[in-house]
């Protein structure tokens, strides 16, 4: 999904939001996903435009609602000053995992490949680990993804308004 798409699909999710927080909308993103992904694992070389392009849509339904809402998540967990420290390490997460997905991914379709199946099977095993994956993600988020209370800020410590005083011994 090009990152247009998943910036509007997230400022569509501002008032979901808003009324749920962001755990719900998050875990069902996470769910309407990996939906997506099991359903695109049953394609075959013969399925049809009409019965393909609905799986991608679902696909990218889910992970429009999901990637922009979790860094939102992260920055609103933390104090304003950490802000960019969260925004940081959440988009690093994020192609850390996309690196790492890509190449479990590639390993799972060549060895399906190599060991006698054909392409498209690996492909379908494929689909169907990263939707396995993605809803266990799910799970994982509705149960431990903070709630979306925005951290508090705490007030400066006063400084002293007298100079220190320095005594020398005698």
């Amino acid at each position: 999904m090009d990152s247009g798409r998943c910036l509007t699909l997230g400022a569509l999710a501002d008032w979901p939001v808003a009324k749920h927080g962001f755990r719900i909308v998050v875990t069902v993103g996470l769910a309407l996903g990996g939906l997506g992904l099991l359903a695109l694992g049953f394609v075959h070389e013969h399925t049809g435009y009409g019965n393909v392009w609905w799986r991608l849509a679902i696909i990218g339904l889910g992970f429009g609602l999901t990637m922009s809402l979790l860094t939102g998540a992260a920055i609103a967990a933390v104090s304003p000053q950490e802000g960019g420290l969260a925004s940081g390490i959440s988009s690093t997460t994020r192609q850390i995992g996309a690196v790492l997905g890509v190449a479990v991914l590639g390993a799972i379709v060549h060895s399906r490949s190599s060991g006698g199946a054909s392409f498209e099977a690996g492909l379908n095993s494929a689909f169907i680990a990263a939707g396995a994956v993605t809803l266990v993600s799910a799970v994982f988020t509705g149960l431990w993804l903070a709630n979306s209370n925005p951290a508090k800020v705490s007030a400066p410590q006063a400084q002293p308004t007298d100079p220190p005083t320095v005594t020398t011994p005698s």
